[in-house]
């Protein structure tokens, strides 16, 4: 494992959805579904993160949906009884892609555009996507 990757315990999930998304709201990104033998399919690129849940009454076997948007268009991606998150960053703290492996195999990747801590995001984003 990658010295920058962060496994983020499954009971820490709903507390770390409910703060990653209010950080990297509006952030731009791809969406991309790596299965080995479907072959790696990129979902949605240059989509804006409007944010990420997971049932938490149901932790155990429920699913992760990824909310995304771009103009008009709102993107709804579901991950099936995720089993791994995995926070990548840089080598200098910041976070870079999000990594959600499934049980029924496929990998879900999240990467961000640009990486930058988000403290220096502040005053960059519209007040109508913070």
């Amino acid at each position: 494992m990658d010295p920058h990757d962060h496994i983020i315990p499954r009971q820490e999930w709903p507390e770390f959805f409910q703060a990653f998304s209010r950080i990297h709201e509006g952030w731009l990104v791809t969406l991309e579904v790596l299965d080995p033998s479907l072959g790696d399919q990129v979902i949605a690129e240059g989509f804006s993160l409007k944010g990420i849940t997971v049932d938490s009454r149901r932790l155990e076997e429920g699913d992760l949906s990824i909310f995304l948007t771009k103009n008009d268009e709102n993107l709804t991606h579901t991950v099936a009884a995720p089993t791994e998150i995995r926070l990548k960053r840089t080598p200098e703290g910041a976070d870079e892609a999000l990594q959600i492996h499934s049980a029924n195999g496929p990998t879900t990747l999240l990467r961000f555009r640009a990486s930058m801590p988000s403290e220096e995001v502040d005053g960059i984003l519209p007040q109508s996507v913070k």
